[in-house]
């Protein structure tokens, strides 16, 4: 991108980032009409688009960013989180994974998984997913509290304190 486009890149970031997603929206389609195969642009749109409910859409961006750049397990995971919202459980657990294949060390997917573990009842799987999570992100408020809470089903009450203040500290 050339040095005004970034410029403007930043902006529409910072939109997005203060929950403008009609302008973040738009941003992005614009710079997308100047850089139609930027997987970055791409995998931003599609998570203004996840955020505003338009699944289907932030699926194809997804999936459009993916194709762009292959190894890009941001998008990946973002993929996972979309088809997870719309119950295509075993689908956004292979995003997931897949992502987790490219970077082991991307919480967000570990913190994913763990969900989808604790939705299917496998709590052990949960709890390492989870706990792989908060290590690699200890600021990370998601990991912590569903941390929190799946200790505190198994009984273990002192430790979900522990997280769940922990996940307090993070997003107060």
């Amino acid at each position: 991108m050339t040095e005004k486009s970034e410029q403007s890149f930043e902006t529409i970031v910072q939109k997005h980032q203060a929950g403008d997603l009609s302008g973040a929206m738009a941003g992005y389609r614009a710079l997308l009409e100047k850089h139609p195969e930027d997987p970055e642009i791409l995998r931003l749109l599609g998570v203004a688009l996840l955020q505003s409910g338009a699944v289907d859409r932030a699926i194809e961006h997804f999936e459009k960013a993916i194709s762009a750049d292959p190894q890009n397990a941001a998008a990946r995971c973002n993929l996972g989180s979309a088809l997870r919202s719309v119950e295509r459980v075993e689908e956004a657990r292979g995003a997931f994974e897949a992502a987790l294949a490219l970077n082991p060390n991307l919480a967000e997917a570990h913190n994913n998984l763990g969900a989808l573990a604790a939705q299917t009842g496998d709590r052990g799987e949960a709890e390492t997913h989870y706990r792989k999570a908060a290590e690699l992100a200890p600021e990370s408020a998601p990991a912590h509290a569903n941390l929190a809470a799946l200790l505190l089903q198994n009984g273990d009450a002192a430790s979900a304190v522990t997280h769940a203040e922990l996940a307090v500290r993070a997003d107060p």
